[in-house]
């Protein structure tokens, strides 16, 4: 009998599950559980993840398969992802963590690129270098709620903008290379660095940039601090230091970014209705005590 040819295609993987999964299985209840499983795999399906605020781009090659507390999101592309493509991905998913948070979920995950095989018959069978190694990221080095970026996929986010602002100039004498800069000042605004090479999501930060009104990231400030007081309250309650660990991590990170923009306040306070002075008197208000 003529055996199926199996290939791999190329991807971008990010492997995302919910944190604390273990202890709400054990406090909730079937229903709570399954809803927030399903929010995961909502949020990280390419038609729901950009909600009232954006307009999805059409992109038939993504595909997000959700297995007890975790979901793999996989993206399709050539031989090697465009600089926008990669970008997009980092865009969609600080949008599924930010939209995670507002349910009341914090997610930890890794992205990664490479090599992946997706059964396109029925979406259950999955495997690949670059999956294994998504997972690896999400497991031995997120360990955070925060979503760890693999290097090598930055390393190949600037040669293809450096091709592709090649490409143009050549072809355009008068080219100068803005999109390829933006795309850039993009993965600033997005990402922060860790040891060993990695980045991360920089969600908070970048939530604000995509959101429209600074009142609806102010919102999202107010419920982000709540969801971490809240669980710091419960994790000290329960001698949970695991827990503890986590939050009290999520809360230098927090209050960091709004340290920053307050020290910034003159350079980034631009959609504020308030001057300098009481901008910066007004962010104090979403710092973690």
């Amino acid at each position: 009998m003529e055996q199926d040819v199996v290939s791999y295609a190329f991807g971008l993987v990010t492997f995302v599950d919910i944190l604390g999964f273990r202890s709400l299985i054990e406090t909730a209840d079937a229903p709570t559980i399954a809803r927030a499983v399903r929010h995961l795999q909502r949020f990280s399906s390419s038609r729901d993840l950009y909600g009232q605020h954006f307009s999805a781009p059409a992109d038939p090659i993504v595909r997000a398969i959700a297995f007890s507390d975790s979901v793999v999101r996989v993206r399709l592309f050539g031989r090697e992802p465009s600089a926008d493509t990669i970008m997009l991905e980092l865009r969609d998913m600080v949008v599924a963590q930010c939209e995670m948070v507002r349910e009341g979920i914090f997610v930890r995950g890794g992205i990664s690129a490479g090599e992946i095989y997706l059964d396109e018959t029925d979406g259950n069978v999955l495997f690949g270098p670059a999956l294994v190694r998504a997972y690896e990221l999400e497991s031995k080095y997120a360990i955070q709620p925060r979503i760890v970026i693999d290097p090598d996929l930055v390393d190949a986010l600037y040669r293809r903008v450096e091709a592709e602002d090649s490409a143009l100039r050549n072809a355009d004498d008068y080219y100068d290379g803005v999109d390829s800069h933006l795309l850039i000042e993009d993965l600033k605004e997005f990402t922060s660095q860790l040891p060993n090479d990695l980045l991360q999501l920089d969600y908070l930060w970048a939530w604000r940039h995509l959101l429209d009104e600074e009142a609806d990231w102010a919102d999202f400030l107010r419920q982000h601090k709540r969801m971490i007081l809240s669980n710091l309250a419960l994790a000290t309650l329960a001698m949970n230091a695991s827990v503890k660990a986590k939050m009290t991590w999520l809360k230098g990170y927090h209050n960091r970014t709004i340290r920053f923009l307050i020290h910034h306040a003159d350079k980034e306070g631009y959609r504020s209705s308030y001057d300098v002075v009481n901008y910066r008197f007004y962010l104090k208000q979403f710092l973690i005590r």
